[in-house]
């Protein structure tokens, strides 16, 4: 009774989805508990080939709409088959580049438009997703648990900016869970990346006796799927109580190809001679019987062995070389990307580096030789091979149980300050000198912007205009006792871009608004003269408050910098690129120009005020803008003068045909600013439409003012 009474406690849920197979787990992180999601309904004829947690993701979704397309674990050979997992591609409108990745996704992008269709496929996902989630509220009644978050692994190509497969993905799962999903939190992280949770929480001392002894380490995570290669680069520190804490550096990555692309090509081929020798068209019983046997023997065949088979299918026969050119042309390109990242792995200088390989594709014996010599060449040892080296239960759930542990992860910002959580700027110089050849390199090291003992500006080196910056942070920054970040300790945050030529002054601040938690950036940009002098002349930006986010695959927080003006921050509050715009309409006979009330400067917060006369400004009219993003002096040991911005109207008088004075209707006039040359030019524009305003920065103290460069009409000047 007593049982009962209590509360179920808090639990996650874990998905994945496969190719061939999908997998759930269900993790109550209070109770210590991972409990695999087994499917009641495999048959003793098939237990053999499948583990409890097997859930098939074929489906049959070409017939008409009374036909079921989710059969479950039983099959129909006189219909054609395909993996569900491609229907997100159809339903999230993948980009052209995208689906080329998949060559079995052609049935599918043949009817793509077709609105039955579209729901069939739907459809079928719902019911293969619905099948589970029935087990996992069985589960949950037995086991006295709740599901609080929905934790779902995907591709690296499905974080596109887009957030399509996402959105697609999480709305079917709602339909599946139905009114319980109100109160759900649902996260996504990549495949890989919950491959890193799953091994480095189960299996983590396994790892590290291939060689992992120091403080710190680095280990590359390949997974060779069936349906994609995706890839990551996890950092590993350690404390004083030897207690490993994790997070990703870099981008999740990914790519198509593998040996799915392999069986398919080979079968066409087979099918392609088999109907061109007998005449008839291959049934789909046959096609996919074909397709069993290549799938049987695949791991034995191509390259990678002293004597290579060829491949024989009632008949029609592939040889071996046909057989190592279908193979190389699906492997291509996801060997290259796991080259290209081996080789970024060895350029960690301060770390223990290991590659780390799952997936079915990576047991073949072609795939194992090539990433071994890649790491010989580039001097990393020899990969850990999951399915070889270490003992994992339930080995192919691995992926849904690393998802599930991802979405225990997440901490407060507070809290990933405390653990001595750093934000920094890293630069990517850019040769300018002779023979510098432009080179463009990422330097090894970085100061810091913010952390919670460093909360004051950052004051930049001479910056060319050329060199690139960025945020990255270290999310144990605190633990190397250093005064400077290091690069492969760090993840990217913001890409800034190229400040603007001389120097520059940034801050970062924290807010909280509602108990969310937000980030503020500030700069200023000061001349730099001779002999390093500065001077600060810029107003200074603020900008909005951008929403911080943590993302539980990475185990890190991220900028959302949709409200970011890049343009000021870069500038340090200076517009680039203003002209001005004249009409005869206020002109007086002398040429001056009349100021109106509203164009007096609001030079409220300043004891000194611009030159006026009587109300007349011999050269322009000045009107305040209002520049309400204006930072305060980032600097209490720097003082400089006080900018705001204004525009200003030229309106030149012209006589009329009689010789009055009477101002007539003027063409109007487009006046050019170079900044950088004491001799401005204009030009008359004859137009129907007015030339945008211009804006000044008017030194309040009396000083020249100055104006910004426009080119967006510079093409109607000569």
């Amino acid at each position: 009774m007593a049982r009962s009474s209590k509360a179920p406690d808090d639990a996650k849920a874990g998905f994945d989805i496969g190719s061939t197979s999908t997998r759930a787990c269900v993790e109550c992180p209070s109770r210590e508990l991972c409990i695999e999601v087994e499917n009641k309904d495999i048959s003793k004829a098939s237990s053999h080939k499948h583990d409890p947690g097997y859930y098939t993701s074929t489906g049959y979704p070409f017939d008409d709409d009374n036909e079921e397309v989710y059969l479950g674990e039983k099959t129909d050979p006189d219909r054609l088959a395909i993996s569900l997992k491609y229907a997100f591609y159809v339903l999230s409108d993948a980009s052209d580049d995208v689906m080329s990745q998949y060559a079995l996704i052609k049935p599918l992008r043949k009817r793509m438009n077709e609105e039955g269709f579209r729901k069939r496929l739907r459809r079928g996902l719902v019911d293969l997703f619905s099948k589970i989630w029935k087990q996992i509220e069985k589960l949950c009644k037995l086991e006295r648990l709740r599901i609080t978050t929905i934790s779902l692994s995907i591709p690296a190509q499905w974080t596109d900016s887009s957030g399509k497969f996402t959105e697609v993905y999480e709305d079917i799962m709602r339909e599946v869970i139905g009114a319980g999903s109100r109160d759900m939190e649902f996260c996504f992280v990549t495949e890989t990346e919950a491959l890193a949770h799953y091994l480095l929480k189960d299996h983590l001392e396994e790892l590290r006796r291939h060689g992992h002894r120091g403080e710190h380490s680095a280990f590359l995570f390949l997974d060779f799927g069936g349906h994609n290669m995706n890839g990551c680069i996890f950092n590993v520190v350690y404390g004083e109580d030897h207690e490993a804490s994790f997070y990703r550096v870099g981008e999740a990555f990914g790519a198509g190809g593998r040996s799915e692309q392999w069986s398919y090509d080979v079968s066409e081929l087979c099918i392609e001679r088999t109907e061109s020798l007998t005449g008839r068209r291959m049934t789909a019983e046959k096609k996919q019987e074909l397709v069993d046997k290549f799938d049987r023997f695949k791991d034995s065949l191509g390259p990678g062995f002293e004597d290579e088979k060829p491949f024989e299918f009632e008949g029609t026969i592939v040889s071996p070389e046909e057989l190592r050119l279908l193979f190389e042309k699906a492997h291509d390109k996801i060997l290259k990307l796991a080259k290209r990242h081996i080789a970024k792995l060895s350029k960690f200088k301060i770390t223990d580096n290991t590659v780390v390989v799952a997936g079915g594709t990576a047991k073949h014996a072609g795939i194992k030789q090539r990433l071994r010599e890649m790491c010989l060449k580039k001097g990393v040892s020899e990969p850990v091979f999951v399915n070889v080296d270490l003992c994992a239960r339930y080995d192919s759930v691995k992926i849904a149980k690393g998802a599930a542990y991802s979405a225990s992860t997440k901490i407060s910002i507070d809290d990933f300050l405390r653990q001595g959580a750093a934000f920094g700027i890293q630069r990517k110089a850019v040769g300018t000198g002779p023979g510098s050849g432009k080179n463009k390199y990422w330097e090894d090291t970085a100061e810091v912007l913010f952390s919670k003992d460093k909360k004051d500006a950052l004051d930049l080196n001479f910056a060319t205009g050329c060199d690139e910056f960025k945020i990255i942070c270290d999310p144990f920054f605190g633990r190397t006792g250093s005064s400077r970040l290091f690069y492969d300790r760090c993840y990217d945050v913001l890409y800034i871009g190229k400040l603007k030529r001389g120097g520059s002054r940034i801050a970062m601040s924290l807010e909280k608004r509602d108990g969310k938690d937000f980030d503020v950036l500030k700069s200023e940009w000061a001349h730099v003269r001779t002999k390093g002098m500065k001077e600060w002349v810029s107003p200074g930006f603020t900008s909005r408050p951008l929403p911080l986010s943590f993302d539980c695959g990475p185990i890190c927080f991220f900028l959302d910098d949709e409200e970011l003006d890049f343009e000021r921050l870069l500038a340090g509050g200076t517009k680039i690129g203003i002209a001005a715009r004249t009409r005869a309409s206020l002109a007086r006979q002398d040429g001056s120009i009349k100021t109106s009330p509203r164009s007096t400067p609001n030079v409220e917060a300043s004891q000194h005020t611009a030159p006026i006369d009587d109300g007349v400004l011999s050269s322009a009219e000045i009107r305040n803008m209002g520049d309400d993003s204006a930072a305060p002096n980032l600097s209490q040991q720097n003082t400089r003068p006080e900018y705001s911005a204004a525009s200003f109207e030229l309106h030149p008088a012209r006589q009329s045909p009689n010789g009055s004075a009477t101002p007539q209707p003027a063409p109007v006039t487009e006046m050019v600013i170079d900044t950088q040359s004491d001799n401005p030019y204009q030009q008359e524009v004859t137009t129907s439409q007015p030339a945008p305003v211009a804006q000044m920065m008017i030194d309040v103290q009396g000083n020249t003012p100055r104006v910004s460069r426009n080119t967006e009409h510079q093409d109607q000047l000569t």
